[in-house]
């Protein structure tokens, strides 16, 4: 498993583990869903969503879930979705694989996130 801090533009999508924190939709492209996601580190970054068209309204992603992700690519954020100060973003697809854990929580993993509050620890 690779850490958010260690990936760039161009670099291999390896396995990383992360956990989501928030979700929203683009006001401008409605098949886009935002993430932001963190990993057992302290490390954040975006996570774009893209569906083919309207009919796909279900994510893959859900809040609070911890995730295995695989097959995704890199693209550079544009000035209007960049949350984050991170030089790039996920983006998952149809051909991304997810693994959700199921019944295990690694929240001990994640405690400096609480209440969905993200807070910055150089």
């Amino acid at each position: 498993m690779d850490r958010i801090s260690n990936l760039y533009f161009g670099a291999l999508g390896k396995p990383v583990e992360i956990c989501v924190i928030r979700r929203w939709t683009s006001n401008f492209r409605k098949n886009d869903t935002w993430f932001i996601i963190v990993h057992k580190h302290g490390d954040a970054i975006q996570l774009l969503e893209q569906k083919k068209d309207d009919t796909a309204t279900e994510s893959k992603l859900l809040l609070n879930e911890c995730y295995c992700i695989t097959d995704y690519t890199w693209t550079t954020p544009d000035k209007y979705h960049k949350i984050l100060d991170h030089p790039v973003h996920i983006n998952i697809g149809e051909a991304s694989k997810l693994k959700k854990y199921l019944n295990v929580h690694p929240y001990q993993n994640y405690g400096f996130v609480s209440n969905h509050v993200l807070t910055y620890k150089p």
